[in-house]
């Protein structure tokens, strides 16, 4: 929040030098980010993930297997569910470069949206180094590189936040619904509206979810879900690098056999603590989803990093004002790690050894310190004696 415009006396206008290098560098991170786009045009490029979404579009207009194997040297599958192809296929009639072009401006239009309605919700001003953090994020180059849909679920996921903290329960559960429908893997977040009660969300949520299963099931047939569920299960990728879950840091330590129950058990482990501070405390939608989004990222086999600003509206609220320390600080600093730099190709991703171990788990680091901050937050913050608090967690 720009502490300026509302006379702030305890903040002080940033230095001259500070200034100076927020005004250089803005320019240098456009550049960046526009350099790291470029790399998806490269004749060689299958686009990865981009292009598994074209594929499946192309292969259900011709009444084929959505979720065949692409054929290439590593196989990357469409991993979302059919209803979600039948979506994207409009795209999949242009030449697979002018598609990704399209396919980046609904993104890039869903990503600028979701910036106004959480500046509008939570009063905010937009500043030189709001834009800077987040062009720095790594999510951000892998969200372009990779042609993914994260900004996409991040305009759903603020729409249910902000109907959900004006109590408005069928838009929130609307809105969630779709955004579980198309993205099963925050299906937890549901959980979390149970334990608040909040059974006309639930119902909405359950309902829109069934609808959503129901309109890919008419377009695409039920055997498209078979597949899909086979595609799911081939997976053998946990340890890319942008796997910021458990399991994508247990993977990079041992053989699956010994991964995956260690995996179920620190699922379980980070689940109940969740659960157990939220019990504890009195609801509120911003920690409520902050704690619901990252957990759901934490025990997904698949926890992309570029899927954390998802939960960007509820956690501008519930870390505003928390005193951090310094290994908070470096924890969050890992999700500014360059996506690329120092790791190799897929295939070498997947090698195990101290180096994949470490560099590969730099965004786990990350997301964990987020989640631990947006549950040590509300032991660490309270309120002055007599300050008034509204909805916005504004004192």
């Amino acid at each position: 929040m720009d502490h300026r415009a509302h006379g702030d006396p305890t903040r002080h206008p940033p230095s001259l030098w500070a200034d100076l290098a927020e005004t250089l560098l803005l320019p240098a991170a456009f550049i960046y980010i526009l350099l790291a786009a470029n790399a998806v045009f490269d004749p060689s490029s299958d686009l990865r993930d981009f292009g598994a979404f074209y594929r499946s579009a192309i292969a259900w207009r011709n009444g084929s297997d959505l979720y065949a194997a692409s054929g290439t040297t590593f196989v990357v599958p469409n991993l979302n569910p059919p209803v979600f192809t039948v979506l994207f296929s409009p795209i999949a009639w242009f030449p697979v470069r002018d598609a990704l072009m399209i396919w980046w401006a609904v993104n890039i239009a869903a990503l600028v949206l979701t910036l106004i309605l959480i500046s509008r919700e939570l009063s905010l001003r937009p500043s030189r180094r709001m834009i800077l953090l987040g062009i720095a994020f790594a999510g951000t180059q892998a969200q372009l590189l990779l042609g993914q849909m994260a900004w996409v679920c991040m305009l759903l996921a603020t729409l249910s936040w902000r109907a959900w903290r004006r109590e408005r329960a069928f838009s929130a559960g609307l809105w969630l619904g779709v955004l579980i429908g198309l993205k099963p893997l925050f299906l937890l977040v549901l959980g979390v509206a149970a334990l608040r009660r909040k059974r006309s969300l639930v119902l909405t949520a359950l309902g829109t979810i069934l609808l959503t299963v129901l309109a890919g099931a008419f377009a695409c047939g039920w055997v498209a879900y078979t597949s899909w569920l086979q595609a799911g299960g081939s997976v053998a990728w946990f340890r890319l690098f942008l796997n910021a879950s458990v399991r994508g840091v247990l993977a990079r330590l041992a053989d699956d056999g010994v991964a995956r129950p260690m995996w179920i058990l620190a699922s379980l482990t980070v689940t109940g603590a969740a659960s157990w501070q939220l019990i504890r405390r009195a609801s509120s939608p911003d920690r409520d989803l902050a704690v619901g989004f990252l957990t759901s990222l934490l025990v997904s086999p698949l926890g992309w990093v570029y899927y954390i600003p998802v939960a960007l509206g509820p956690l501008l609220v519930t870390l505003r004002g928390l005193q951090y320390r310094w290994w908070m600080l470096v924890g969050l600093a890992s999700l500014f790690w360059p996506p690329g730099v120092a790791w190799g190709s897929p295939e070498e991703q997947l090698q195990r050894g101290l180096w994949n171990t470490l560099v590969g788990s730099l965004y786990a680091v990350g997301l964990f310190t987020l989640w631990w901050l947006a549950l040590k937050e509300w032991r660490d913050r309270a309120a002055p004696s007599g300050a008034r608090q509204d909805t916005l967690g504004v004192s």
